[in-house]
């Protein structure tokens, strides 16, 4: 019945296999200066009722394109605090309900975004900033 999973202050380089066995109504995912190294459709393709992903205060250095083609439920995304250099073009594409973006203090973007016109602001910036022809 466990619906939120907050991991904080541990070693979790990144998230365990199955995990969705053990939180199968698991939406709202918070995973907070505890090493994690990757953001992947691979891992979080095992959670399709996320809203909440918080990944924050970890070193993170891309985002691959297709990170979240299965949580198009996703309302909230804080990636704050991590070392983020290359985002996947098109990553938040198919999330339809975003309510929230947050990539404050990151190498390739500085920001957040709540509304729908910030949204897409914030967007734009990271495909601008954060793509991988950039360098």
């Amino acid at each position: 019945d466990v619906q939120i999973l907050i991991i904080e202050n541990q070693l979790c380089n990144f998230l365990p296999r199955n995990l969705e066995l053990h939180f199968p109504k698991l939406y709202h995912l918070d995973v907070k200066n505890s090493g994690l190294r990757t953001v992947s459709e691979e891992q979080l393709k095992m959670f399709p009722k996320l809203k909440y992903l918080y990944f924050r205060n970890n070193p993170i250095e891309v985002v691959p394109e297709n990170s979240f083609k299965h949580n198009s439920l996703l309302q909230f995304i804080n990636l704050n605090d991590n070392r983020i250099k290359t985002v996947g073009e098109g990553v938040f594409r198919g999330i339809n309900d975003l309510i929230s973006l947050s990539m404050e203090r990151n190498i390739c973007v500085d920001g957040s975004a709540m509304g729908e016109e910030a949204l897409r602001e914030l967007i734009k910036e990271v495909g601008e900033k954060c793509s991988e022809s950039v360098s």
